[in-house]
């Protein structure tokens, strides 16, 4: 189905998991939990497969209940492959990426993050 740009695409569900030290390569950070602390979502099919790219088709939001979305940021054909940023934070070491947007950043980090890496290298 086509979506319009703002248009929830899909509602991610999945396990919560909470603390600050916990993160995989999937996991998406929600808004701390005011009685629990720092909680992660790690996604179930079908948002465990969604890639990413440097120039997505949508955007991942979380509200304060510990709820995900993926929203399309642009019109989504019928039959596209679903992306977003995953727009990690640069730690000491960041992965290449092979996305092929136009305005490809060579490595999937934020791009506030790059400066960071460039530092690093």
């Amino acid at each position: 189905r086509r979506f319009r740009p703002g248009e929830l695409v899909l509602h991610v569900s999945g396990q919560i998991v909470y603390g600050e030290d916990y993160g995989t390569v999937y996991c998406i950070d929600l808004p701390p939990c005011r009685r629990r602390g720092p909680r992660s979502l790690e996604p179930a099919v079908p948002a465990a497969l969604l890639n990413h790219s440097c120039d997505p088709n949508g955007v991942m939001m979380a509200n304060a209940a510990g709820h995900a979305f993926l929203v399309a940021r642009c019109f989504v054909e019928a039959g596209s492959e679903l992306t977003f940023d995953y727009g990690y934070e640069f730690f000491a070491e960041a992965e290449p990426c092979r996305c092929g947007a136009d305005r490809c950043r060579g490595w999937i980090l934020a791009e506030d993050q790059l400066p960071r890496l460039e530092r690093h290298l």
